[in-house]
């Protein structure tokens, strides 16, 4: 067994001992999913009240109603997860790994980031597969976008974690 310093010890315990989790809120959540769920049905409505005199209008609008209504149910499905920080590892509760902490290398919660409301950007040394999870996170290239129906103060005890563990490496 090899022999390690005091502060490599401390460090390793450290990143065992912490599970930072960033859960969306539920009055965020139903908020995000009741105004896409009434836009769906406000343009579904006049969709289908132009549709004898609207012509490809009306259903054009009825296509964005059923658009609306599917954003609803993909943010109710991806908001019923967590992110969970373990580790060296950023993972979504469904089981998908986000990034992990050797693969990043910076996070921004500039006020001018494009990154999701009340939440943050990480910068990766990759570029990763695409995903999204609406109201949740999302990646895209190199970049992570986390937050959106989250708590901004779970996102930014986050990005604080994250960028210590950055600054020990």
């Amino acid at each position: 067994m090899p022999i390690m310093s005091p502060s490599r010890r401390r460090s390793q315990a450290h990143k065992a001992a912490h599970r930072i989790v960033v859960q969306p809120s539920p009055p965020r959540r139903w908020l995000a999913i009741g105004f896409l769920v009434l836009c769906g049905c406000l343009l579904g409505f006049t969709g289908l009240a132009s549709l004898p005199t609207g012509g490809v209008y009306a259903v054009i609008q009825c296509l964005a109603a059923l658009s609306a209504i599917w954003a609803a149910w993909c943010v109710h499905r991806a908001t019923a997860h967590c992110i969970e920080f373990v580790g060296d590892e950023l993972r979504c509760t469904d089981g998908t790994l986000i990034a992990s902490i050797d693969d990043i290398q910076r996070v921004d919660i500039s006020l001018f980031a494009f990154k999701p409301s009340n939440g943050m950007v990480l910068v990766l040394g990759k570029s990763m597969s695409t995903r999204w999870q609406p109201g949740l996170w999302w990646r895209v290239g190199r970049h992570v976008g986390i937050g959106g129906c989250t708590p901004k103060a779970q996102a930014r005890q986050l990005a604080e974690e994250i960028e210590v563990r950055l600054l020990d490496s």
